[in-house]
């Protein structure tokens, strides 16, 4: 069994997460947060999308997908911004090792986040794992 949650996150020095928030649809409005990991090289705020709940049975890259859609128009317009970073975010959680499996990215999916300009960040735990 698993469980899956895919969103976005924008950062960046030029990035302003409060104004980006603020020109979206209402049911695309995200949630403004303040990075406190040290490692990471941009500092201060960040604009993360609605975290979508992947269902145990459909497929996050589906769902990863989709969101990407529903946000392409936005994200082309911080096209102009050099020092932003925007990210497709899935984390997986396995109860057990009997239903790991992979992920298969369309060639639909891989064009749409070299279009828009994002990353993919992944993250996988296993039983126990948080």
């Amino acid at each position: 069994m698993k469980s899956c949650l895919v969103y976005l996150y924008i950062d960046g020095k030029d990035f302003d997460p409060e104004t980006f928030n603020k020109s979206l649809d209402s049911n695309l409005k995200g949630s403004i947060k303040i990075k406190k990991i040290a490692e990471i090289e941009f500092s201060g705020k960040y604009w993360v999308s609605k975290e979508i709940q992947v269902d145990p049975n459909g497929y996050s890259e589906d769902c990863l997908y989709d969101l990407l859609k529903s946000y392409k128009p936005s994200l082309l317009s911080l096209g102009a911004l050099k020092t932003k970073r925007i990210f497709a975010k899935i984390i997986t959680y396995y109860s057990d090792s009997t239903s790991l499996s992979g992920y298969s990215f369309s060639k639909e999916l891989l064009g749409l986040l070299v279009e828009v300009g994002a990353e993919v960040d992944i993250d996988v735990y296993g039983p126990g794992e948080e």
